[in-house]
């Protein structure tokens, strides 16, 4: 049953579905809420799971639409592996803007403060790695109401799903969804389960 998500929440509902199925309702504001709320929907726009995303970077952002200078944030670590790449497909549509932090930042006001300062002329953020920086790019933009996008660099990170940004080792809610995004987060964490 590969990329089929089967399992029984708590009140004893199957979900037996593909899972880019899922994906696709969630991201068009379609998906069922399984405590029998309004249908759940997420700002999110798009979510690209694949073994690689190489050579694809340009299009994926351009089509997005997220203005002409976009900030590229990473570390010595993502940078090699995936940043440079990432600038340079940027650079064939727009101008990137290249935000190099110091090795193993911290999610911390300090450094949230100097990534708001050389992203102002910025017209969206591109994390490029997963939970610190991804958790910085988010909370910067969300301040600033810049769009962001990421590619990660570790399958484990929940970024593109999660509603809040881990900051000074307290969570910084973005957004209020409440019980939308309670009943959102068990139904994704019954499929990871399954």
């Amino acid at each position: 049953m590969d990329g089929i998500a089967t399992s029984s929440n708590a009140c004893g509902r199957f979900i037996d579905e593909p899972m880019d199925g899922i994906l696709d309702r969630l991201l068009s504001g379609e998906l069922a809420d399984i405590d029998g709320g309004a249908p759940l929907s997420v700002p999110t726009r798009a979510v690209v799971i694949e073994r690689s995303l190489a050579g694809a970077e340009a299009e994926l952002l351009r089509g997005l639409e997220l203005g002409d200078r976009l900030a590229v944030v990473s570390d010595p670590t993502t940078r090699d592996v995936l940043g440079e790449r990432v600038e340079r497909a940027i650079d064939s549509f727009a101008s990137p803007i290249s935000i190099n932090l110091a090795d193993r930042p911290h999610a911390d006001a300090a450094t949230a403060a100097v990534i708001a300062e050389a992203t102002r002329d910025a017209d969206a953020l591109i994390a490029v790695g997963s939970g610190t920086i991804n958790d910085l790019c988010k909370f910067v933009s969300a301040k600033a109401g810049k769009p962001y996008a990421v590619f990660a660099t570790a399958p484990s990170m929940n970024g593109y799903s999660s509603v809040n940004a881990a900051r000074d080792s307290r969570p910084i809610y973005l957004s209020r969804l409440g019980r939308r995004f309670g009943s959102l987060r068990r139904r994704l964490q019954s499929m990871i389960e399954a």
